[in-house]
């Protein structure tokens, strides 16, 4: 009984159903016949008018012409204004659909546009001198020396050779950057400058905005001191005062006169980009320009002090190689002194790559994933408008039965892909605009010519268009398949739940699911593996406990600390007031703090173990106090740390890895080497007391040859305070400045940060590049699973009077419910094949973004794999469970 109260609630609510839809069809038909009846009388009114006009104007004789090319413009018009009209009708009918395509655009619009605009404005974009092709950087290398000079910058006695034996076919600049004190009324600020030869301007042929160039005799000492500033900083300092030219200000307590001001669009390379490795300190933007100055000391050819940085202008008709050539017979000229058996060269590079560097690679490979992204988007998409398109097949067999042409179909489908891309094109505009914002305020700060990013029109034209391309070819397989079939059979499998999609259509949404599917696979393994490699580097740097490990860099003034007793004296009274402070368990000074690079590069030479000069390894010397090690938490491997006692007595500490530089059985506790101070032609012979555990000089390289000597021996204009807190860290960071400013009022005092911002800084590049790949990693996944819901939704819905008949014939729930589920697997699995194979063969190309992982990693592949499957199980859930309430009574009522 009641069973068949059931199959009659059933058969009611199934004639109910049937009622309603024939019930809209007829209104449909209905309403289309209105239409059809009012476009008539409105075209016929519109004919008589025209014929009239057309009489007045040519005649009886071009009339028919005339008539029939006004009504098809008329009604192309009209037509495109209706189909316009019900294609926002359609879409609002649809909010879900109508909101996925329009974020799925906006999406793949911006994201691409915002990343290549970065692109295009590092990378692609010509630097801003005049014919930018003709600059190249200048090296001078060692052929047969690379270990002593594993790469070098330029010897100003050298440049001088260059510039006397190769005028013919280059034009040379000679630079070198400084951190000096800006002395204003109230307060003393630190900035960067560069000393220049006169003629840099004329060969980047920039001219300044105000003022004149420097004059060509400021090379050399003994000239008047003269100063040229940046825009920037003319506004900054300044208050764009226009009477600036003529007038002097003191930079280190030494006066110059400012000869000019820079345009605003100038741009100079920053100091790590001049040179050839990363110098600890250098990565601000240089705001000044001085004129060279040689000193009598640095005019001296030969194979030592290499801190400049040359460029020069190739002149017409001249080569890369040729000038190389002409440099290097100059090059020969380099007296070797006691340096046997090592040849020096000129390379030249050019100064594009030179200033891009490293980071070229890093935005390729974001450039690859944004445009993996926007391929991601258009299958997306494609998909989305197939099922869409897919569904409508009641409403094409009305239009066709009511009289709808084939082409009226097609552009009905049209103009809603034109509605959907032109929305998707506006949000996509503003997706682009603030994505460029982020990634400006994001990226790090080694990223060259980052305040000149912009968004680039061409960008957001080619995205567009390979937006809306997908969207119009896309909208239009299904108009085309749809508008080629009967009317009547159009209807009437369109009425019930056993209409069927065509085969092919349903073959290229599967196929369009899995590529979903394998481009998810590529991008999620890549943003796996960086992001593996930044948690090993961040581990592997992760010692001393650095968040208790502040850090404040300071110079002394060149005015007041001529003498190196006074700057010995000022560092001794910094480290014993530093002591005092509450909360603080160790400090001590440096020159070259953990993570930021190299600073003072020279050989060693072990009395146990004398090599000859071309073989002796080349070491970062620093200049510390004894309390360094404590404070910033280097372990000691064996022997001592120096002690204050130690005071006069030329003692050392070495490395781990320049330790084993020895011979097998020596004892590197108690060994000897050779060092010559800066201020003395006599080597003098430092004992070794202790061996250290090494410290990188960046966080990705391995840890460089280090020599520790203490401070005393040679006192540092550059000087890095290291304290190590056992308290409140906000209160001793608070502390610090007015510590060193009550040292000397003179001194400008850049801001605290602790070990572990500087080494979130060192690895800032590769975080970005990581965090970039797994949003796109996660954008893709989110996509697929979109699209898998989809299809398994369309598909549940077409198979309907399959599920019913099963069901009908004994098949249980969860045998339907696996069914959808074996059908997402299939497809998942599918994809996931696919993309294993591409990802395997991609991922070699990260191997040098890589840090102790393996490309080919198999347990990051096994977790995508069985992560895909987990979410393809998601998105096929809805459909599987909808499918599997289907009542097989209302799914064969049309029997």
């Amino acid at each position: 009984m009641h069973e068949m109260f059931r199959i009659l609630r059933a058969r009611i609510k199934a004639f109910r159903k049937r009622s309603e839809l024939e019930r809209d069809l007829e209104e449909e038909i209905a309403f289309h016949l209105t239409e059809k009846r009012r476009e008539l009388e409105e075209a016929g009114a519109a004919a008589e008018d025209a014929d009239v006009a057309a009489k007045r104007r040519f005649g009886n004789a071009s009339l028919a012409k005339e008539r029939s090319r006004e009504a098809w413009i008329f009604g192309s018009v009209e037509n495109t204004l209706r189909d316009g009209k019900y294609a926002v009708r359609v879409l609002r009918k649809a909010p879900a659909f109508s909101v996925i395509a329009v974020l799925t655009l906006a999406f793949g619009i911006g994201a691409n546009t915002a990343i290549f605009s970065v692109m295009q404005s590092v990378v692609l974009k010509a630097l801003p001198y005049k014919e930018p092709g003709q600059l190249y950087k200048l090296q001078e290398v060692a052929q047969d020396g690379a270990k002593r000079f594993p790469l070098t910058c330029v010897n100003a006695g050298n440049f001088l050779l260059w510039t006397r034996h190769a005028n013919s076919a280059v034009d040379l600049a000679l630079v070198m950057p400084s951190m000096d004190y800006l002395n204003l009324k109230d307060e003393t600020v630190e900035i960067t400058g560069v000393r220049a030869s006169a003629n840099l301007f004329q060969i980047l042929g920039i001219q300044p905005w105000i003022g004149h160039s420097f004059s060509a005799g400021d090379d050399f000492m003994g000239r008047a001191r003269s100063v040229i500033l940046t825009n920037g900083l003319w506004k900054r300092l300044f208050q764009s005062d226009p009477g600036i030219v003529g007038r002097t200000i003191h930079l280190n307590g030494f006066p110059f006169v400012v000869a000019g001001v820079l345009p605003e669009s100038f741009y100079f390379p920053k100091q790590n980009e001049l040179y050839s490795s990363t110098i600890a300190g250098w990565t601000h933007p240089i705001e000044y320009f001085v004129n060279l100055a040689l000193q009598p000391s640095e005019m001296r050819p030969g194979m030592q002090m290499f801190n400049f940085a040359a460029m020069g202008r190739l002149r017409p008709g001249i080569s890369a190689k040729q000038a190389a050539a002409e440099l290097d017979i100059a090059e020969a000229q380099v007296p070797m002194e006691r340096l046997t058996g090592v040849k020096m060269q000129v390379d030249l590079h050019p100064l594009m790559a030179a200033i891009v560097g490293g980071a070229e690679r890093k935005l390729w490979m974001v450039m690859a994933g944004a445009a993996l992204v926007l391929l991601l988007v258009c299958v997306n998409l494609a998909g989305l408008l197939i099922a869409k398109g897919a569904a409508r097949a009641h409403e094409i067999g009305v239009r066709a039965a009511l009289g709808a042409s084939r082409m009226d179909v097609v552009r009905q489908f049209l103009v809603e892909a034109l509605i959907l891309s032109t929305a998707g094109g506006v949000f996509g505009l503003a997706a682009a605009y603030w994505g460029v914002r982020v990634l400006v305020r994001s990226a790090p700060v080694e990223i060259p010519r980052l305040q000149s990013i912009a968004i680039d029109e061409r960008v957001l034209l080619f995205s567009a268009a390979i937006t809306v391309t997908a969207a119009v070819v896309f909208s239009l397989l299904p108009a085309l398949w749809l508008s080629r079939r009967s009317s009547i059979g159009t209807v009437k499998a369109a009425t019930g739940p056993t209409a069927t999609s065509n085969r092919a259509i349903s073959r290229i949404h599967q196929a369009l699911a899995a590529m979903e599917i394998a481009f998810c696979t590529v991008l999620l393994v890549s943003a796996i593996l960086l992001a593996q490699s930044l948690v090993r580097v961040l581990r592997t740097n992760a010692w001393g406990n650095v968040s208790h490990v502040l850090t404040l860099s300071f110079s002394a003034p060149p005015s007041r600390y001529q003498d190196g007793w006074r700057r010995a004296q000022l560092i001794t009274k910094v480290i014993e007031s530093a002591h005092n402070l509450p909360g603080v368990e160790a400090a001590g000074t440096t020159t070259a703090l953990p993570f930021q690079g190299q600073n003072w590069g020279n050989d060693v030479n072990f009395k146990e173990a004398p090599k000859t000069e071309k073989d002796r390894p080349n070491a970062n010397w620093r200049f510390v106090s004894p309390d360094y090690f404590q404070a910033a938490g280097v372990g000691l491997v064996s022997g001592r740390f120096l002690a204050a006692s130690d005071y006069g007595r030329p003692l050392i500490l070495i490395s781990k890895r320049l330790a084993k530089e020895l011979p097998r059985g020596v004892n590197p506790v108690g060994a000897h080497v050779y060092w010559t101070p800066p201020d003395s032609k006599a080597p003098v012979l430092c004992e070794v007391v202790g061996v250290t555990a090494d410290v990188r000089a960046l966080p990705e390289e391995e840890a460089p040859y280090t020599v520790y000597v203490p401070y005393w021996e040679w006192p540092p204009w550059a000087i890095s305070l290291v304290v190590r807190t056992n308290g409140d860290v906000r209160m001793v960071a608070a502390s610090l400045p007015q510590l060193i400013r009550r040292m000397d009022s003179q001194i400008a005092i850049p801001h605290v940060e602790s070990l572990r911002d500087i080494l979130n800084d060192s690895t800032a590049s590769r975080r970005f590049v990581t965090s970039l790949g797994l949003l796109f990693a996660l954008s893709a996944t989110l996509l697929a699973a979109i699209g898998l819901y989809g299809l398994l939704s369309l598909s549940a819905s077409q198979r309907t009077r399959e599920i019913g008949l099963r069901m009908a014939l004994g098949a249980q729930t969860r045998q339907i419910f696996r069914m959808i589920l074996s059908e997402a697997a299939a497809l998942a699995l599918a994809g996931l094949g696919c993309g294993v194979v591409c990802a395997w063969a991609v991922t070699r190309l990260l191997r040098a973004f890589l840090y102790e992982v393996k490309p080919t990693d198999l347990a990051t592949f096994v977790c995508v794999c069985a992560g895909l499957l987990v979410v393809a199980a998601l998105a096929s859930y809805g459909p599987a469970r909808r499918a599997a309430r289907v009542d097989p009574v209302t799914a064969l009522k049309w029997d």
